[in-house]
Parts: C-alpha cells; sequence; structure tokens
C-alpha cells in the first residue's frame, strides 16, 4: 500500500475515524453538524506549501487545471471527488438538517447585545423587512426546495426568531445555489485558482 502523503494520526478526528475505516471517507460523521466550506487545495507564493511542492516538483501552471498542485491521485478523480461531496454535503436537506441541529445546540448559546438606537432604527428594519420577503417570496414560494424551507422556517417565524429566519435562510440558498454551480463546472474548485469561469454570477443576493 502507497504512503499516504500526511500522517493519519495530524488529522481532524472525524477525518481520522473515516479513513481507518474505510478508503472512502463517512459523510454523516464529516458534515452532520458545521456548514464545511471545501475547495481544492491550491498552492500559493512564498508560502512553504509552495516551496516543498516546487521542491518535489509538484506545481504545475496549465490552464486547463483548476488547482496548480499535482496531486498524487489522478487530477480528474481529485476533482470528480471534490465535486461529490460538495453535491452530497450541500443538498438542501443537509444544509437544513445542520442549520437545525446548530440551532438547537448552538445558536442559543450565543451573547445577545441589549438593543440600541445603532441596531433599532427606521433604516434596519425597512431592509430587515425586504430581506424577509425577498426570502418568503424566491425560496418561500418559488424555490425548488421550499418545503425543506417552510420546515425550518415556519418554527422561526413562529416564535419571533426574525434573525435566525433570515442568517439561516441566506447563507443556506447561498450554499445550495453554489454547490449547484460547482457541480456543473460554473464555479471554480479552487477559490484561489487564477482560471475564470465564463458563467453568470451563481448565488445572487436576496437582500438590496
Amino acid at each position: 500500500m502507497s504512503k499516504s502523503p500526511c500522517s493519519i494520526s495530524k488529522l481532524h478526528p472525524l477525518f481520522r475515524r473515516s479513513l481507518t475505516r474505510s478508503s472512502r471517507p463517512s459523510w454523516p460523521s464529516l458534515f452532520e453538524r458545521g456548514q464545511p466550506y471545501s475547495n481544492l487545495l491550491q498552492a500559493l507564493p512564498k508560502t512553504p506549501l509552495w516551496d516543498r511542492l516546487h521542491a518535489a516538483g509538484r506545481l504545475s501552471d496549465a490552464a486547463d487545471r483548476e488547482s496548480n498542485v499535482v496531486f498524487l491521485r489522478p487530477y480528474d478523480e481529485v476533482l470528480s471527488s471534490w465535486r461529490r461531496s460538495i453535491r452530497h454535503a450541500y443538498t438542501p436537506e443537509a444544509i437544513y438538517r445542520r442549520f437545525a441541529w446548530n440551532t438547537e445546540h448552538t445558536y442559543i448559546n450565543r451573547i445577545t447585545p441589549p438593543l440600541s438606537r445603532g441596531r433599532l432604527n427606521a433604516a434596519n428594519l425597512r431592509r430587515a423587512a425586504l430581506m424577509v420577503t425577498r426570502l418568503l417570496v424566491r425560496v418561500g414560494l418559488f424555490g425548488d426546495y421550499r418545503r425543506i424551507f417552510w420546515r425550518n422556517a415556519w418554527p422561526a417565524l413562529r416564535t419571533g426568531r426574525i434573525e435566525e429566519l433570515i442568517h439561516v435562510g441566506i447563507v443556506a440558498h447561498h450554499m445550495i445555489v453554489f454547490a449547484r454551480a460547482c457541480d456543473e463546472g460554473r464555479e471554480n474548485a479552487s477559490f484561489f485558482a487564477e482560471r475564470a469561469k465564463s458563467g453568470e454570477r451563481t448565488a445572487p443576493a436576496l437582500p438590496g
């Protein structure tokens, strides 16, 4: 068996458990709580990573690649694995399931600052009303995942947790649209890639 490019003992415990059980990551253990952002590794100049890969001859400047790293696995296989993980982790069901867990276990522990004139004013109230209206119309009425949205949005509306409704709805919408664009090849697999995509904006902002 070939050696791993990094020691398993140095990995995050969730990844370590997955790698020791199977060669394929265990999706529930990796993505059941947090909202992960995942992209292909990109070596940036003047960093230790760049120096190590350059010395090993593992940097590429090919224009058709989305990462300048020459991986130990075939490039197409790495890219396919990344798209598969994004496709799985960013489904509406998976995203809202993680938000539901965070709402119950994490958000309740947040410090709530007292209301002040700087926060509670006419301009902010108008902005919040506009954001909620656009969210309810674009996602709640016309979104293809509106059933999942309402399953999570209705409890927040009923109990007056408007800030939570706005935060979860907008972030979830961005992540869902972003994942679909990645799967279709309209978003770069690496956030730092020089290769530009020709597609239109994939996640139009809901608030005006």
